[in-house]
């Protein structure tokens, strides 16, 4: 379930849905973690957002599924697996 209001870290968001969720989630994250591990973690446009040089992937849970957005390839490490 989403918080009425926004979050302001990545846990604090992940945290706020069902542990099934939160699984999926935190694989996510530990993917893009691995693909780009100089990356920063934030919360833009109310989602997780990791950040090399601009916005780089964002990813986010809905009712009925979940989403990635590469915005930006620049800072990937172009052998692990996204």
């Amino acid at each position: 379930m989403k918080p009425t209001t926004p979050p302001t870290t990545i846990d604090a968001y992940i945290s706020s849905f069902p542990s099934d969720v939160q699984a999926i989630l935190q694989q996510i994250r530990s993917i893009v973690r691995a693909a780009a591990p100089d990356a920063e973690e934030a919360i833009k446009y109310r989602v997780p957002t990791f950040v090399l040089g601009g916005n780089l992937v964002h990813f986010a849970a809905f009712a009925h599924h979940t989403g990635l957005a590469v915005v930006s390839p620049n800072g990937l490490n172009a052998g692990a697996p996204l």
